[in-house]
């Protein structure tokens, strides 16, 4: 897949950088970045949260904290504090990238979209929908102004921008645009990908509120196959796709066996 490839690729330069130029050169800057990248799209959030902080330390010792060069490392480092359970620390640094952005490109600019899509989920993770809402529909139409309405990029923001709807109670409205993005992640990715298990998780919660239950079990029995194949036994991100599952069981005992395991996880990994 594209993550191991460009982990893989990542790792290379960096040996080849650090014996070149030493560990804190800025040259090593964007390799650190892209590499705390792939592993955070693999599910190590902790060594995408490493990997960026040094990245961050080295751009700020070279370029000052305010300087646009230090962007993808904040945004890196906040999409990990998000994986890592902590949407305030993550709401904060993708905010801080935002403003260092809009003063130096101008809001609407193609370089504001992934941190705007990033920052909607924060939003989202903290109970502010409406801004989720907000934010998300900024990243979506730089998106589709700029890539077309059917590029890779507006998947991750059509789901955020569902999950907004379907808080703010149009349960349609977010099985459209879910449908949307499943539709761009199985031609880009293929079937089997991490990034569609994310949206089969959405969709079955739509899905649910809509009363198609057989549609809603398929979609959240699908999205745990395909973390459970893509994931180290019980990791923190099949959590959200058990208690889907267990949401979408037909049974009280089904669904406290789901709920139970899920429950076991969040602890382990959050507190």
């Amino acid at each position: 897949g594209d993550a191991e490839l460009q982990q893989d690729l990542a790792e290379r330069a960096l040996k080849i950088e650090e014996e070149a130029f030493g560990p804190s050169h800025r040259q090593l800057i964007l390799t650190l970045v892209c590499l705390s990248e792939a592993v955070g799209s693999r599910g190590d959030a902790e060594r995408q949260k490493a990997l960026a902080e040094r990245a961050l330390a080295i751009a700020r010792a070279e370029f000052g904290a305010d300087h646009r060069e230090v962007v993808p490392a904040i945004v890196s480092l906040g999409d990990a504090c998000g994986s890592l359970g902590s949407p305030l620390a993550q709401k904060s640094h993708l905010e801080q990238a935002l403003r260092i952005q809009e003063r130096c490109y101008g809001a609407g600019h193609r370089n504001l979209a992934r941190t705007l899509a990033s920052l909607s989920y924060a939003y989202g993770s903290l109970g502010n929908n409406a801004k989720r809402k907000q934010t998300a529909e900024q990243a979506l139409e730089i998106q589709i102004r700029e890539f077309g309405p059917e590029h890779r990029c507006l998947a991750r923001t059509m789901r955020s921008l569902g999950y907004a709807y379907g808080s703010l109670g149009d349960a349609q409205r977010q099985l459209e645009l879910l449908e949307q993005a499943l539709s761009i992640e199985e031609r880009e990715y293929g079937p089997g990908h991490r990034e569609v298990a994310f949206t089969l998780i959405g969709l079955s919660e739509a899905l649910g509120k809509l009363g198609n239950t057989e549609r809603q079990l398929a979609a959240a029995q699908r999205s745990v196959e395909i973390q459970e194949q893509t994931y180290p036994a019980e990791h923190r991100e099949l959590a959200q796709s058990l208690l889907a599952l267990a949401h979408a069981q037909p049974t009280v005992a089904k669904r406290v066996e789901l709920a139970e395991r899920a429950l076991a996880i969040q602890r382990r990994e959050f507190g």
